[in-house]
Formats: C-alpha cells, sequence, structure tokens
C-alpha cells in the first residue's frame, strides 16, 4: 500500500459510478438507486438499457450521469448490435456506455479484430453523441498480467475515455488491487481507468483510486458513503 493519500468525501463520492440492472431489477430497486445516486452525488448510474430514460428524469438539474452496459457480460455479440444498443441507450438518455470486448477472440489471439471491432463502435458513438464517456471493459479475470497491459493499452489507443477492470460477472475473483495498477501502468495519462468488480469494502475502493483510478463502478456506493467520514487518508 502506497502511503500519504488523502482524498475528501466529496471528491470520493464524485468517482463513483453506481449501479442497478439486470434481469431481475425491480422498479422500487430501480427508484431507490436513482435516489441514492442524487443523495451522495455519484457521477453516475447503470442501469438497463430500458430503464435509461426513467433515470434521465429524475437527474433533471443534477450532476449525475446515466450509464447504460453494453455486449454485457460476455462481449461475443456483433459489432453491428453493439453499435445499434449503444446508439439506442443514447436515444433513451445514456451518456455513459461501458462496451465488453469480445473475450473469446482476444483470448484466442485475435487482436486485430477485437481492435478494429473497438475502434469502429468507439467511432460510431462519438458520432452519434460527442459528450457520450466511451468505456471498455477488458474483463481482467480472464486474462494475464502481460494480456492486461495489452488490452489496455489496445484501448488508449483507440481512443476510449476509459479502460474498465471487469463485468463483475465471471466465476472466479473479479477484483484485484494489481489489476488497477497493470492497467494505469499501460494507460498512464492518456486516457483514465475504471476499478470495478466484486470490490465489497470502502477500503477496496480507496486503494483503487490511490493506485490510479479515476472511477469506481459498484452497487456498494451507499454502504461506503454511511462508513466514510469527512475525509479519508492513509498514513
Amino acid at each position: 500500500m502506497k502511503t500519504n493519500f488523502y482524498i475528501s468525501k466529496e471528491d470520493f463520492q464524485k468517482k463513483i459510478e453506481h449501479c442497478c440492472f439486470g434481469p431481475l431489477v425491480k422498479r422500487s430497486e430501480l427508484k431507490k438507486a436513482c435516489e441514492d445516486t442524487v443523495r451522495y452525488n455519484f457521477a453516475a448510474l447503470y442501469v438497463n438499457s430500458g430503464d435509461a430514460s426513467y433515470a434521465k428524469d429524475v437527474f433533471q438539474g443534477t450532476n449525475s450521469r446515466v450509464g447504460v452496459p453494453i455486449g454485457f457480460p460476455t462481449g461475443v455479440v456483433s459489432t453491428e448490435i453493439k453499435i445499434r444498443d449503444g446508439m439506442d441507450a443514447i436515444d433513451n438518455g445514456a451518456l455513459d456506455l461501458d462496451c465488453v470486448m469480445n473475450i473469446e477472440r482476444f483470448l484466442e489471439g485475435d487482436v486485430n479484430f477485437v481492435k478494429e471491432e473497438l475502434s469502429q463502435w468507439q467511432e460510431a458513438m462519438k458520432s452519434y453523441n460527442q459528450d457520450v464517456a466511451t468505456k471498455i471493459i477488458i474483463e481482467c479475470p480472464y486474462l494475464s498480467a502481460d494480456q492486461i497491459y495489452q488490452a489496455s493499452k489496445m484501448v488508449a489507443d483507440i481512443g476510449a475515455d476509459y479502460v474498465k477492470q471487469s463485468t463483475g460477472q465471471c466465476p472466479m475473483p473479479t477484483y484485484l488491487l494489481s489489476q488497477v495498477h497493470i492497467m494505469k501502468k499501460a494507460v498512464g495519462d492518456r486516457i483514465k481507468v475504471k476499478a470495478s468488480g466484486h470490490m465489497i469494502t470502502l477500503e477496496d475502493a480507496l486503494a483503487s483510486i490511490q493506485y490510479g483510478a479515476d472511477r469506481i463502478g459498484n452497487d456498494q456506493g451507499p454502504n461506503w458513503m454511511e462508513r466514510f467520514d469527512k475525509n479519508y487518508w492513509f498514513d
């Protein structure tokens, strides 16, 4: 652990991207997630694309944005579907899109295909709405350290806004601080890093920021805020 790290509560909450999506989300749960996002001034709330318009209406007059996952969770849908789903999410009010790279093709060594697909998606999203933040999920739990570095660099090369750690849907552990460190080392200041996965504790989130993450994607944000004093630091 690095030392002499400090972050204010206000700055911390602006790095949190809350989430409430999946096949079993109830309207009451969505409503609470929207309310929590506004209450804590989180950067964004990720929802199912069909719920994006609801969240957009709730967030009117706030700084919080609506996010939607694309190609989730495997990334193996066609390029055309990823582009169409991204545009549909934007039409519904989303301004943050987390697109899963084609993990199957990447692990097979077909990096050129993955890079070309992501380049097409990136260009299509920015052409459709230049205010959209594009974030590419590389699914670190499936990758070696060298592959994490390679994938992160590829995401920076195509001009995405963020490289993201994980969908949180893998059967193996989906959050390791070392992965965040590798991602940041690969991209430097070219693009930003979004840490995510089964990050349960406040300390995990803070350590991720300390090691270079600019955003934290998780559903634990409200719990963390209840534990967070006015300021937080590691000595």
